[in-house]
């Protein structure tokens, strides 16, 4: 199995179930509350680590009773702590807002992810030796930047804000969802002429893997070769948030081990998809054995 470093996010979830997501002005009553374990930067090292990679997180913990529970969930999958940091102060959190179709609203309050920073992250790199760099965008831009002098790095861009083009230049693959893609690009993600010119645009910019993914429609790669059409597994969603760190972290996971792209893309879209089967973000993720056995029934 390969290694990846994750740098990211860590959060502690306030997610309450509402009926319908709340419009302006409107106030809810959830039919229930629960903190649950997150970040984008923890789901992704979660997946990636019940995809069998060898996995350490780089991020920050407040010292609040938060972190208690956010590190001894991330040490209960095997993940290696030592290149994250604790700082004064709150943990990162999130309040997330889940309908009764699976659809999620998510604010986010960095607190301790604030304080993720450079000199952290290459020292990860040298002392963890990863043959991938996964990161996110809720963690300082200064930070991220210190991914890439990595071997390979991921970049997922979200949430989305506007990226400097030495970013762009040095990622390996690039993973955004339709509204990171359309703000990236400026292109429609529903028109496939758009979508095509969209993540030709981004490989003119440097980036040597574009994979957008599009929810129920799956997933497009494209690399200097062209264009490929990944389709999603097909389930009935319970609740959506996380599915895109899956996909990533599974991603990231199954391109360390060798496999062709076509191979890695088919299992990390069965991954995301059987994520969307179950509530919560880190304990929405299947296990390597749970995707292995969809694969070969779909086979």
């Amino acid at each position: 199995m390969g290694r990846v470093l994750v740098v990211g996010s860590v959060n502690a979830d306030l997610v309450y179930r509402v009926s319908h997501l709340p419009s302006e002005g409107e106030t809810l009553l959830a039919s229930s509350f629960e903190v649950l374990n997150g970040g984008k930067g923890a789901n992704q090292a979660v997946a990636a680590a019940r995809m069998g990679a060898e996995v350490a997180f780089c991020g920050a913990f407040g010292n609040d009773p938060f972190a208690l529970s956010l590190r001894a969930n991330l040490l209960r999958e095997g993940i290696n702590l030592d290149p994250s940091i604790e700082v004064q102060g709150p943990s990162g959190n999130a309040a997330i807002f889940v309908d009764d179709a699976g659809r999620n609203q998510i604010v986010v309050a960095s607190g301790a992810n604030a304080s993720v920073n450079p000199s952290q992250v290459l020292q990860a790199i040298e002392s963890f030796r990863p043959e991938v760099v996964l990161a996110q965008l809720e963690i300082p831009l200064e930070a991220v930047l210190a991914c890439t002098h990595g071997p390979k790095f991921i970049l997922n861009p979200a949430p989305w804000r506007e990226l400097p083009s030495e970013l762009l230049e040095r990622c390996f693959a690039l993973i955004p969802n339709e509204t990171e893609f359309q703000g990236l690009t400026e292109a429609n993600p529903e028109a496939e002429d758009e979508l095509e010119s969209g993540t030709r645009d981004l490989l003119e910019a440097g980036v040597e893997n574009v994979v957008v993914t599009l929810g129920a429609r799956g997933a497009v790669w494209r690399d200097a070769t062209g264009l490929t059409v990944v389709p999603a597994l097909k389930v009935q969603p319970v609740d959506t948030t996380a599915a895109g760190d899956t996909y990533c972290g599974a991603l990231s996971a199954f391109l360390t081990e060798g496999l062709k792209w076509s191979e890695a893309l088919h299992l990390a879209g069965i991954a995301a998809s059987l994520s969307t089967t179950r509530p919560g973000a880190q304990a929405s993720c299947p296990t390597r054995d749970e995707v292995l056995f969809h694969k070969i029934q779909i086979s």
